[in-house]
Formats: structure tokens, sequence, C-alpha cells
């Protein structure tokens, strides 16, 4: 029997995938927990249009990272720390950076989104810090950190 999956499942496949299982197995056990559907030709459309849809919005989401890598990576951020004998005092924290950066681009990128490399930037200079926009779109962010 062919069935769309609305569930992933184990060692069968993944949601929205068709597959073919044994008669018995969708009628007492897949079926009747709903984690399928019988696969026809209306649902069939029906799986089509949804899949075009999950498509599109997947593609809008890239492009909007896109933009949004333009908009980082065009916004150099500026810190100040003291410093005394060629040692700074304090640190930029990924708070920091956060908050400046969402302030200026007005965008929501959240603490996940930046590379687990960096903790805490201390030196004078120019420093690169990358973010993940997207699953295929990361950007870099330029900070500088100058003499207060």
């Amino acid at each position: 029997m062919k069935v769309i999956l609305l569930k992933d499942i184990a060692n069968l496949g993944k949601i929205n995938e068709v597959k073919e299982v044994s008669d018995g197995y969708a009628k007492n056990f897949l079926l009747k927990n709903k984690l399928v559907i019988p696969f026809t030709s209306k649902n069939d459309v029906i799986l089509q249009e949804k899949l075009a849809s999950i498509f599109a919005n997947e593609e809008k989401k890239q492009n909007d990272a896109k933009i949004l890598k333009e908009n980082i990576e065009s916004t150099p951020l500026l810190f100040k720390l003291k410093e005394k004998n060629g040692n700074t005092f304090g640190s930029i924290s990924i708070k920091e950076i956060l908050d400046e950066l969402n302030v200026k681009l007005k965008t929501k990128i959240t603490k996940f989104m930046i590379d687990k490399n960096i903790d805490k930037l201390f030196k004078i200079g120019i420093h690169n810090v990358n973010v993940k926009l997207h699953k295929n779109v990361n950007a870099n962010i330029r900070i500088i950190i100058e003499k207060e």
C-alpha cells in the first residue's frame, strides 16, 4: 500500500514522503495512529501543493537572509575599550554585539546564530564574527574596537 507520511517515522522516512508499506502495517499501525494517509490522486495533489508552498516559503526565507547578509556586512560595529600599557580593561560580549546589531539594523538575530568559537572580544583592532542567518547563508559582522 502506498502512503504519505504525516510525521517523521524511524526506519521508514520523513514527513511528506511517499512510501510503499505492507497492507497490514499500514492498516493496523500507521493509519490507526494517524501517522500516514493513503496515497490517492487527490492526496497527491494536496501533497504537491503543500510541497510547493514549503519550497516557496524556504526560498523567501533564503532571499531575506541574503538581503540581511548584505546589510550586516556593510555595517561595521564600533566599540570602545579603555586601555593602559597595551592592556584593555573589559571586553565586548556577544550580548553587546547583538544589542548593537539589532538596534542598528532592526533585526532579530539571537545568540544561537553567532559562531560559538567567539566568546568575548578584548583586543583593540578589527574582528570578524560569523553569523548563520539561514542554513545556506552566513554573514560576517565586522567589529572595530578602538581605544577610549
